[in-house]
């Protein structure tokens, strides 16, 4: 198995805090950003790099002994997103990367979006 990491991508109040908290993080039945599940250790910041001021290499740096990341990031077509150098950051620390476009700001969308993320983090005790 290989690490995963899931970048939910969105503008500016698209709902990307909305639905990691709201609606991911129940199906994963947690409510901290640091978690544990089959024995491997998890990651989850709900709020994007560009909107949090965090350095990428201090995001990468909670990020790399990580099994399972997610991750918010604002979209290529933004003038300041983050998503290249933070898929390419992360594809150099061995995760397979998946993101998730936030077309829709409703609830419906959204946990559309947390349902594929939970999906392809495969959280299956192997």
């Amino acid at each position: 198995m290989s690490k995963k990491a899931a970048i939910i991508m969105g503008s500016q109040d698209q709902g990307k805090s909305t639905t990691i908290n709201k609606f991911l993080k129940p199906l994963l039945n947690m409510k901290q950003s640091a978690y544990l599940f089959c024995n491997k250790r998890g990651y989850i910041r709900s709020q994007s790099l560009e909107e949090s001021g965090i350095d990428l290499d201090e995001l990468m740096e909670k990020c790399k002994e990580k099994y399972y990341v997610v991750l918010a990031c604002r979209p290529r077509n933004e003038k300041n997103s983050k998503i290249d150098d933070v898929t390419k950051k992360l594809i150099e620390q061995n995760f397979g990367v998946e993101e998730y476009d936030l077309k829709e700001r409703t609830d419906k969308h959204q946990i559309k979006v947390a349902e594929q993320v939970y999906q392809f983090l495969d959280l299956k005790c192997h």
